[in-house]
């Protein structure tokens, strides 16, 4: 199975959320930098996440 590269961003971005569950949520800036992804395509990804609903930005 191939996905996209903004498939695999918003699943890690989701995975990294789901650990920092008891934690403060990490802002989109220290996302990117810990997926070592551009800040630009993670908001983007963020805020199609927002969009469907699958998490509060």
């Amino acid at each position: 199975m191939r996905l996209t590269r903004f498939t695999d961003v918003a699943l890690r971005v989701l995975m990294r959320l789901a650990v920092a569950e008891d934690q403060e949520p990490p802002t989109t800036r220290e996302v990117a930098a810990t997926m070592r992804v551009p800040y630009t395509h993670t908001a983007k990804v963020v805020a199609r996440l927002q969009h469907l609903g699958l998490l509060d930005a």
